[in-house]
């Protein structure tokens, strides 16, 4: 594939991706039909990060093959991606054809590539009226942390629920299901028992609301395997009824396992800091005092013997304070390597 011959074409083509990026992946040129489909960013590609435009894990699989490529001294390699859609709220299968050009100055990778279709768990199937939901930038941003596990739809007027591919497995549900075993995934069976009135009760203000107060709640989802996942779950009512009954809500799951452990082991801290806290104004201090009131009465001079008798009680607290002080040390380091 050479660059210099394929330019006026790729430039004019309405189907035709095309991209000249620089050795830090950060795109140096494109063309009309790849800003167009990315023009939800309300700005120009030129001098974005490639990785903002595709799937995360994607990304890892382009550097893979790059560093693989360019150490065979090849020149050329193949990869599909999922790249952002035109509204910036779902991912498209695009197939590209990367080219190095280490001598040249400007730039060095460029790549062409065209939309496919496929049926990948990493697809994820929006309604249209996603972008009603107010909360795209929070589902771009889960989606390049990595934590997004997915999307869910719910026709509340015809008790049927909809999840996308990704959803379903993680759930314990086959990739592909049919239309009779659809019927039986209800994403709200695989909210915890125990925090069933929590998400009913944010629930009924959404409704009551007519969605004014948004659904942004937290708590535990179940899996047929019986795991447990927390989320943050952040959905709307995109549609209603003429009575003013909630007709369609669409939903996101957002994994916060890493912020639960994060908790966990500050609740741990608190806990270490209030023992630790207890044990020098209580243990060590009152072994303080001991040897403090003993040094007050000693009085070598007027009674040698019982100075002698009493210094030797000084010793054995000291002793004591000592081995407070080295269980306290001890917990501490222990506390430190298990955190």
């Amino acid at each position: 594939m050479n660059k210099d011959h394929y330019k006026d074409i790729i430039q004019k083509s309405k189907h035709l991706f095309y991209l000249a990026l620089q050795e830090d992946h950060t795109i140096f040129e494109t063309n009309p039909a790849l800003e167009m489909n990315l023009r939800f960013f309300q700005g120009p590609i030129v001098g974005m990060a490639f990785k903002d435009l595709i799937f995360p894990e994607d990304f890892s699989k382009y550097q893979y093959l790059l560093e693989k490529t360019s150490k065979s001294k090849k020149t050329t390699f193949e990869i599909d991606l999922r790249k952002l859609n035109s509204q910036g709220d779902d991912f498209i299968w695009t197939n590209w054809q990367f080219h190095l050009s280490p001598f040249e100055s400007k730039y060095k990778v460029f790549g062409i590539g065209y939309t496919i279709h496929s049926d990948s768990i990493g697809k994820l199937k929006l309604p249209t009226t996603v972008s009603e939901l107010h909360v795209k930038n929070d589902i771009l941003e889960g989606l390049f942390e990595n934590n997004l596990l997915g999307f869910w739809q719910w026709d509340i007027e015809n008790k049927y629920d909809q999840f996308n591919a990704s959803l379903q497995i993680l759930l314990g549900y086959d990739s592909i299901l049919t239309e009779k075993s659809k019927k039986q995934v209800k994403w709200k069976k695989h909210i915890h028992p125990l925090d069933l009135n929590h998400v009913e009760k944010q629930l009924t203000e959404h409704f009551e609301s007519q969605g004014k107060n948004p659904f942004h709640c937290e708590f535990r989802v179940k899996s047929l395997n019986d795991d447990l996942i927390p989320v943050i779950c952040s959905g709307k009512v995109v549609s209603w009824t003429q009575s003013g009954q909630p007709k369609l809500m669409v939903g996101t799951f957002f994994d916060i396992s890493e912020r639960k452990k994060s908790e966990s082991i500050l609740e741990q801290q608190n806990e270490f800091l209030k023992a630790l806290t207890f044990n020098q104004s209580h243990l060590m201090r009152a072994k303080l005092a001991n040897i403090l009131g003993i040094l007050e009465v000693i009085d070598i001079k007027k009674s040698p013997e019982e100075a002698l008798d009493l210094l030797k009680i000084i010793k054995v607290e000291a002793v004591k304070l000592d081995k407070v002080l080295q269980e306290s040390i001890q917990d501490s380091s222990n506390f430190s390597t298990k955190v």
